[in-house]
């Protein structure tokens, strides 16, 4: 029958509550060998790979050497194998040491393991690193992907990486295990200072914990996340601010203990069987916001100072202040996310190298070359991936001085976090069809992307670019995932964000500009006395988690940190650090709605709550759809819920006329059957997370929508 979705429902549904595992996705794992600037673990510095030979001295030589003698940058390729080390890789310790790309070819076979029972490795009250990179506040853009790293057996004091990344990078597609369950640690981030960074797509197996932050800077943003069979704690958090959005744990023991430091989780599951512990357990001077956590076998999802809250499904709670000046509901926005889209191609005929149409870098202080041709004809050829592989010294790019146009045909851009383009003479890269994928730009800096049309786009571990955007995209997509830059286009779009650092100094300037638009952003660091964030004609922004970091004085106390005018924002456990005088925003909030204005002064917010900006939400008649509607008109198949969440009444709008709908619970039951109507109510419904599903006359459904009831 038409309406016969409830397994095509209940699918979806356990991909919003049960995170996707690691190999849920296809992962890329061709990767070119001709002009990518990587040196090869094998062919480069003698490792074998065979699981026999001790392959320590290559791992060592590979981190220690630049690529060239003028750049800080290391990126080494591990091929297929097992490669058995007996002792630890220290990445350098100098001033420039950062940069290091660990680039496996496959996840699932690209192995590093530690001999069984290695020196050094059994003392649990001094770990030791397998992999260790380097630390500091400048320890930029170190990257791991497509790896497993094993502790062996008997190494007891073993951990798998200790991490440190600042401002962007990321581990993608890693696994780390203890076979036997006994190593120490699998993600260790205590040394000074971790963050901002992503930690996408990881699983760790084993060990007494499964990741350990520490250190009160500068935040750290998870997602899918998979934790099991810890004995002490699947993570812990001392000081620092963990932002995590889709978390699987099995385990018997607490899946996260929080002490004195800040927590956001969102959209996770945890499966436990201690009856003495909790999912989530938070103790000291400490920060939680939970939405939609779910759990089984504990006690219940969550504690603060051991008092139990909302049972097993924590529907959203927060333990802070609210700071909020006009009178709501209490809760958060409650954006609906939406997952970052994946990209895989295998196919080597799909890739392009820019150098095969003459497009090489320079540096323009020594040497001019206008590549924009040769690029241009890269992206003309018809390849689905453009990449740009070779690197010279700190001062080289790719330099282009009048606009290129990326056809539809070209669904990657990808600089294998290496290179970077120079835009000369307000140069953009242009967009101007939609096409049948969304547009990939990864792994560079420097893009100054004009889209001009409706084409999504998706911006991955890519830094000191620039998004712009005409009429032609107002409501288009896009996504950010590790992105060092600003984010004001013109027109409103829908926009998600993971891991999002902007740094602008000038106070009369933005770094984040929502001009009617939606924009979800899960761990955001500043740093600058720009505004951060302003939502106006109707918008709304929703930031979950981070660090304020001005890092400079500011030339008065006036300057507001966030603007809200006549739209809606929530804002979440956001702490500030600052280590100069004045360097503190003057004003939390500016809040206009009609004619009224309410300012939150900072001192009222940093006083009172010790430097943590706990929980604000403003008011929500700006954002009422019939305002975000004459600003983006629904898609045919779009369907909006407001307010959501509520306790009881939700209003439903649709991009096309519906005569049908059924509400489902959690587990795909359908508890609601309803005709047309715009007004949804649902007061006997007991709290949780349902979803909605309406279909038109013909038949045809239109999108799913979850629905969040107090």
């Amino acid at each position: 029958m038409r309406y016969s979705i409830q397994l095509l429902l209940l699918a979806s549904i356990v991909l919003l509550v049960s995170p996707l595992c690691l190999y849920a996705q296809p992962v890329q794992t061709y990767y070119p060998s001709v002009n990518v600037a990587w040196k090869n673990i094998v062919t480069d510095y003698g490792a074998k790979g065979d699981g026999v030979t001790d392959d320590t001295k290559a791992f060592r030589k590979a981190v220690e050497t630049y690529l060239n003698q003028y750049n800080s940058t290391i990126g080494v390729y591990i091929p297929n194998g097992t490669y058995l080390v007996s002792d630890s890789i220290q990445f350098l310790q100098g001033y420039w040491d950062c940069h290091l790309t660990l680039q496996g070819q496959d996840p699932e076979r690209t192995i590093i393991k530690l001999k069984d029972n290695s020196v050094g490795f059994q003392d649990t009250s001094n770990p030791r690193a397998m992999l260790s990179t380097r630390a500091g506040n400048q320890a930029f853009g170190n990257y791991m992907y497509n790896l497993t790293v094993n502790t062996g057996l008997g190494n007891a004091g073993a951990v798998g990486v200790d991490y440190i990344t600042s401002n962007y990078g990321a581990m993608r597609n890693v696994r780390v295990v203890s076979p036997d369950g006994g190593g120490y640690c699998g993600v260790r981030m205590e040394r000074a200072w971790p963050g901002p960074g992503l930690l996408k797509n990881v699983e760790v197996d084993g060990f007494q914990y499964g990741i350990r932050v520490g250190t009160c800077e500068y935040s750290m943003t998870f997602e899918d996340i998979t934790l099991k069979n810890q004995k002490v704690a699947g993570m812990t958090n001392a000081c620092n601010t963990i932002c995590i959005r889709h978390l699987t744990s099995t385990n018997v023991v607490p899946a996260i203990k929080n002490a004195n430091a800040r927590v956001i989780i969102v959209d996770s599951k945890l499966n436990g069987g201690g009856k003495d512990n909790y999912g989530v357990e938070v103790t000291g001077y400490s920060f939680v916001f939970a939405r939609n956590l779910l759990s089984e076998g504990y006690a219940g999802a969550l504690s603060v100072d051991s008092v139990a809250i909302q049972g097993n499904n924590v529907v959203e709670y927060h333990n802070s202040t609210d700071f909020s000046r006009w009178n709501n509901d209490g809760t958060s926005l409650g954006i609906s996310v939406e997952e970052t889209p994946n990209y895989v191609n295998n196919n080597q005929a799909d890739w392009a190298d820019v150098t095969d149409f003459g497009a090489t870098p320079t540096n323009p202080i020594y040497s001019v070359k206008d590549i924009t041709k040769e690029l241009q004809a890269a992206l003309n050829s018809g390849k689905k991936v453009i990449y740009l592989g070779l690197l010279g010294d700190n001062g080289t790019y790719y330099c282009v001085y009048s606009d290129i146009t990326i056809p539809p045909t070209v669904e990657m851009i990808t600089g294998f976090n290496l290179s970077q383009i120079a835009c000369f003479n307000n140069s953009s890269f242009v967009v101007n069809e939609t096409g049948s994928s969304p547009l990939f730009i990864e792994r560079m800096k420097g893009m100054r992307l004009l889209n001009n049309s409706q084409r999504t786009v998706v911006f991955r571990s890519s830094g000191l670019s620039t998004y712009f955007n005409t009429e032609a995209n107002r409501n288009g997509k896009v996504f950010i995932e590790d992105w060092v830059s600003d984010f004001q286009p013109k027109y409103p779009v829908q926009m998600w964000a993971r891991q999002f650092n902007p740094e602008i100094q000038p106070e009369e300037q933005r770094m984040i500009d929502n001009p009617g638009g939606k924009y979800w952003i899960l761990g955001l660091k500043t740093e600058g006395r720009a505004t951060i964030a302003r939502t106006s004609k109707g918008g709304q922004t929703e930031i979950l988690g981070g660090l304020i970091y001005p890092a400079s004085s500011f030339s008065g106390n006036s300057q507001a940190a966030f603007a809200v005018e006549n739209a809606c924002m929530t804002i979440v456990g956001l702490t500030m650090t600052s280590y100069v005088g004045n360097g503190w925003y003057g004003v939390a909030v500016n809040e206009t709605n009609g004619d009224s204005t309410t300012v939150l002064e900072s001192s009222d917010v940093w006083n009172r709550s010790a430097y943590n900006f706990g929980f604000y939400s403003s008011q929500r008649t700006a954002c009422a759809p019939s305002s975000v509607n004459q600003q983006e008109p629904l898609s045919p198949t779009e369907v909006f819920v407001y307010p959501n969440p509520a306790t009881g009444q939700f209003f439903v709008y649709s991009g096309v006329v519906w005569d049908r709908g059924f509400v489902y619970n959690s587990i795909g039951e359908t508890v609601r059957d309803i005709p047309y109507q715009t007004a949804l109510n649902l007061d006997e419904l007991v709290a949780g997370v349902y979803w909605l599903k309406l279909f038109t006359p013909d038949g045809r459904g239109l999108q799913a929508v979850s629905i969040i009831k107090r």
